[in-house]
């Protein structure tokens, strides 16, 4: 079975028992074709980042479920008929994993006292400068100082 993750979001107008029957009935699907429903998480109401079917604010509901691929067709389906339901996006969740972090490498050898001492870093020396002449208009700029 695979991790899937159901965002669903309903109209507003929505009253508490209807909202919960929606959620039941969705998560009902979910366990009919054979998958688990591991946590509903209500976000509530919020506030549209545009304007849907008139309307400003809805219900915000993530479904999180393992199934088997393939049976989140029908969930999809029904969500995609349902009057209360302004968008929907069923996603495969992805685990991410950090990368273990690689063993250090041992040093070679440690240094002496006196090998360290001996061994001081030396300062980089300056480049020398060159001096570049600048011609102004009219004069020759192979000559310096006309």
């Amino acid at each position: 079975m695979r991790a899937y993750e159901a965002m669903i979001v309903l109209v507003p107008t929505l009253d508490e028992a209807a909202l919960e029957a929606a959620i039941e009935r969705y998560s009902g699907v979910i366990t009919d074709q054979g998958g688990q429903v591991t946590h509903v998480d209500r976000w509530g109401r919020r506030r549209l980042a545009y304007e849907i079917d008139g309307h400003r604010d809805a219900f915000y509901v993530l479904i999180s479920f393992s199934a088997e691929p393939g049976s989140t067709a029908e969930l999809e389906r029904v969500l995609r008929i349902s009057e209360g339901v302004l968008r929907f996006v069923v996603a495969l969740q992805v685990a991410t994993k950090r990368p273990a972090p690689e063993p250090a490498a041992a040093p070679a050898e440690a240094p002496t006292a006196d090998a360290t001492a001996s061994a001081a870093p030396e300062e980089p020396e300056a480049a020398p400068v060159a001096e570049t002449a600048v011609a102004t208009p009219g004069e020759d700029p192979g000559t310096p100082g006309n």
